[in-house]
This record gives structure tokens, sequence and C-alpha cells, in this order.
């Protein structure tokens, strides 16, 4: 065999992702006298592309001069490209400052790969810089271009940059895609902007571009994040309406939306029609749901919900279990909170302080002053830093108690944790006192509260 067909094999290989066996043939080909060329080393650095194994892929870049072989264009892209698929941006830059001190003048490719790492790896910044630099160097970006910066945009909520972006394109005789305007409405709703997401659904239909799946996901989650239930529903019967299939995320992000809006039936009804659709809940959508009927002081659903999920075997999560600990504690079940807790010891399931403030406070709503202390007191021990909302439901629930000294305390310990205390904190520590008949401390909280710029409310 020669070195023209050995390279061809190479490329079959790297075409079929078998990147060991590129490698192994590179090897094969040295061993038998048989010197590899740059386009051989470029089908060997293109397989480990492809299977995004960047070291090996620099590894073979590093090891052209030892085989008397100068690196081109092709090579630095390919290598580029499996450093930005790996989210390794910085050394992607390197590789752009490399390929400059070796006299190669970078392309559009190149641009378009190195700014795709940046989009990955959240450096919106990055991204632009290296816009600015094309229009400098004389490179005409593309869509693909373009696309790469709003992702990056959007994913720091960027959502002005990402409009400048797409009105720049028509300028650029470049015409935004799907991709383009779903990464847009992507960034709009992360920065919570559902009217300017439904808006460029609507300017979508004036361009001609009709809306994928990712679009409408795209545009239920901005109306998910502001509790507008209804536009989300109106949307996802929208998609049905376009012949579109609605997927495991579409349903997530709606009752997501009603579970925000506290539309707690709407969000059963929406898991049961994902159901009959033959598309399997997941954790996250189990738990928005049960979060739902957390709020709603649904307990018993919630509960429900949760054994339907491990029937399924669906692992629950800490976020799942929180929002059923949540729902005892609105329900006013202590025992069944401090139960849930022992159950996520068992399945190793860590707390966080959101699974300990809820079930403080489901202690609190029942005097279980005592009990609302240990849980205090086993999170610290667990490493945990409680925050406002723990101390005040462990401030509650000893005002509830009556035990206004411990609540005192309590606020002490905060303040020297550097904790603010807020309205909620003075308002149980007052009731504490109040319980207590102690009215000169009562009224000295009031003027500390004062002080420290903090309006009473009426529950003051």
């Amino acid at each position: 065999p020669d070195v023209k067909s050995r390279t061809q094999e190479l490329i079959l290989e790297g075409q079929a992702g078998r990147w060991q066996s590129a490698l192994l043939l590179l090897a094969e080909m040295q061993a038998c006298g048989l010197a590899p060329d740059v386009i051989a080393v470029n089908a060997g650095i293109s397989a480990c592309a492809k299977a995004q194994q960047w070291k090996e892929a620099l590894q073979l870049l590093t090891e052209m001069p030892d085989l008397w072989l100068v690196p081109d264009v092709i090579t630095y892209n390919a290598t580029i490209t499996v450093c930005a698929k790996a989210q390794q941006w910085t050394e992607a830059l390197r590789l752009l400052t490399e390929m400059q001190d070796q006299g190669l003048f970078p392309n559009a490719i190149t641009f378009n790969a190195i700014i795709s790492a940046c989009a990955r790896t959240r450096q919106w910044q990055e991204a632009l810089r290296l816009m600015s630099v094309m229009h400098d160097w004389g490179i005409k970006p593309d869509v693909i271009t373009y696309n790469a910066t709003i992702n990056a945009c959007a994913s720091r909520q960027q959502w002005k940059e990402a409009l400048r972006l797409v009105t720049e394109m028509p300028v650029q005789g470049l015409f935004p895609n799907v991709v383009t305007v779903s990464a847009i409405i992507d960034a709009c709703a992360k920065a919570q902007k559902w009217q300017e997401a439904l808006r460029l659904m609507s300017v979508m239909h004036d361009w001609g571009i009709k809306p994928n799946v990712i679009t409408y996901n795209a545009s239920i989650n901005a109306c998910a994040k502001q509790q507008k239930w209804k536009e989300a529903l109106r949307l996802l019967i929208e998609m049905h309406d376009q012949g579109l299939a609605p997927n495991g995320t579409t349903f997530s992000a709606s009752i997501d939306a009603c579970a925000k809006a506290q539309q707690w039936q709407e969000a059963l009804r929406l898991m049961s029609v994902m159901q009959v659709q033959g598309i399997k809940p997941n954790v996250i959508t189990y738990s928005a749901s049960i979060t739902v009927c957390a709020k709603a002081q649904q307990w018993t659903e919630a509960m429900r919900l949760l054994t339907e999920m491990q029937v399924q075997g669906i692992k629950p999560n800490v976020i799942t279990f929180n929002a059923i600990i949540s729902a005892c504690a609105e329900a006013q079940r202590w025992q069944e909170a401090l139960r849930l807790m022992s159950v996520m010891q068992v399945r190793r399931i860590k707390p966080d302080v959101n699974t300990f403030s809820a079930s403080i406070s489901a202690c609190a709503k029942q005097q279980q002053w005592k009990e609302a202390l240990r849980l205090l007191t086993e999170m610290q021990v667990q490493g945990l830093v409680p925050n406002v909302i723990t101390y005040n439901a462990s401030i509650g629930a000893c005002a509830k108690a009556e035990q206004w000294k411990e609540a005192l305390r309590l606020m002490s310990v905060m303040q020297d944790q550097g904790i603010n205390p807020n309205v909620i904190t003075y308002n149980a520590s007052i009731n504490a006192c109040a319980e207590a008949l102690w009215w000169q401390e009562a009224l000295r909280l009031l003027t500390v509260m004062q002080v420290q710029g903090i309006k009473p409310d009426v529950m003051t």
C-alpha cells in the first residue's frame, strides 16, 4: 500500500468516527516506512475531531514538525473545531494566534469554530470581539457566524445585543433563519422578556420563517418565567395547529408556566396529556407539578405524584423532595416532612438549605420548636449555612411556642453570622415577645427595625 491508499483509509475511518483506528493507521504508516503527508495527518485530526478527542488532535498537530510537515489552514480549522466542541475556547484562541504566527490566514470556518466555542462557554464579549476582528481582516461573516454569536449573547441574557446582530444581518446581505430567531427568543426567555419573544414569533411569520419545536419551546419558556401560563398554553395549541409535535421540553416548560402561576389543576391536566401522547415525564416535569401542588396546599396530590414517578422508575432529586416537603409544610404535616428527610438520607440524596428551611417551616406551623432547632443545628453540622428564610422559620417556631428568649437568641445569632433580619424576622420576634407579654422588648425591636431602615407592615 502507498501513502495515497492509506490516506484514503484514514479518511474513511475518520468519517466513521473511528479515531483510534485512524491513529493506528498513522502509526502503521510510519512503521512501514511510509511518510504521512499533510492530508493524512489532517484526516487523523478530523477523525479525532469527529469523536471530540481534542487532546489527541492537539498531539497530532504538535507532532507534525517531527514529520517535517507544515500544518495548513485545514489542519488548524479541524483542531480548532474539536477544541470548540470540547469547550476549550482558550485553547482555540491560542491556536488562532499560532496559525497567524505560521503565516496562515484564518477564514470564516476558523472564526466560526472559535465563536462557537465562546458560545458553548458563554463568552459573549469574546464572541463579539472576534466578529469585530473578522470585519477588520476583511473576512465576511456568514449566517453560521451570526447564529453562534447570537447564541453566545443568549447564554448571558444579552438580548439587546442579540437583536442588534439580527438587525445587522440584512446589511451584510444575510437573512436570518429559524436557528437565528430561535436563539434570540432564547435570549429573551433568559432575560424574562416574554413580550419581546412573542413579538419575534410574529416577525418570523413576516419574514417567511416557519417556527420549529425549538422556537416554540423557547417562547413557552419565556412565558413561563413571567407566569404567563395562558400565553404558554396558547403557544402549545398553536404549535399543534402548525403540525409540530410537542416534546418533553415543551410540556415541561408549559407545566412550569402553570406551576409558577399556581394553576395546579392545569399542570396536572398537561401531565396527563403528555402521557396520553406517549411522552414520558421526567424528573423536571414531576418536580414542577409537585411544586404547584405544594403551593396550592394539595399535599395528597403531591404525594401521589411522588409515588407515580417512582413506579415509572424516575428517581426523585433534591428539588423533588424540597417541593414535596414544602407541600407537607403548607398542609401542617411536620411528621411527614421529617419522614421524607429520612427517606432522602436512605437514598443518599443530600438535603440543601431549602430542604431544611421547608422542614423547619413544617415544624414551626405545629409549634414543634425543639424539632425546628434540632434541624437548624443538624444543617450546620452538615456544612450548610442557614439563610434568612431558615432563621425566620426557626424564630417563627419559637414564637408560636411562646419561647421568646430562644427567638431573640436566634435573632442575635443570625446577625453575628452576617445575616440581616428582614420584616418577617422582626414580626416573628415581636410576636414572640407579645405572646410572653413582654411589651417593652417588643417596642425596642420596633425601634431597632426602623433604625435599620426596615419599614414595619400591618403585621408588625
